[in-house]
């Protein structure tokens, strides 16, 4: 199975000062699913974990908008904002007890529960970046940061109990 995508990504970088930078970004992409989520087949207890040949290729769009600042070259500050959308998320699909008990019948099986890999979500995500960081001497430079990433789904056709709430990965 093969998927091919365009990616387009585009950005600019405003340095309004010496020390100033600001930069706004816009971007496409996707991520194709693994061997592992269309082929592999497991179980762990009675429930049987399913691959899923028929899946495709989560989609995303993206958009940032970010600042960094340097104060005398000793410090630095970098703060960005995003937000954008997943389409076809890749998850697992639990089967009701009808599609349990068909799947048992003609395979054979007998397990209680059968998860298969499915797309099954959108979300929206929206979050931001904050870094510091200093120069104590010329060749060292230490950084630290933090990410703020808040995921909602906004459909689920596998869990509709799910749209509103987080997405935990």
């Amino acid at each position: 199975k093969s998927d091919s995508y365009f990616s387009p990504r585009m950005g600019a970088v405003i340095t309004p000062f010496k020390s100033t930078k600001m930069r706004l970004s816009y971007g496409n992409g996707f991520r194709a699913p693994t061997e592992y989520e269309l082929y592999n087949e497991w179980y762990y207890y009675s429930t049987l974990y399913k691959g899923n040949p028929e899946l495709t290729s989560e989609k995303s769009m993206m958009f940032e908008l970010g600042l960094a600042q340097e104060f005398k070259e000793l410090v630095f500050f970098d703060f960005s904002f995003f937000t954008g959308n997943i389409t076809d998320m890749i998850g697992r699909r639990l089967f009701d007890s009808t599609e349990v008990a068909q799947y048992s019948e003609e395979y054979g099986t007998s397990f209680s529960k059968i998860k298969e890999n499915t797309n099954v979500a959108s979300t929206d995500v929206n979050g931001f970046e904050v870094g510091v960081g200093i120069r104590p001497l010329e060749w060292l430079r230490l950084d630290v940061g933090y990410t703020c990433n808040n995921m909602e789904v906004k459909e689920n056709s596998a869990d509709t109990a799910s749209v509103g709430k987080q997405f935990t990965g």
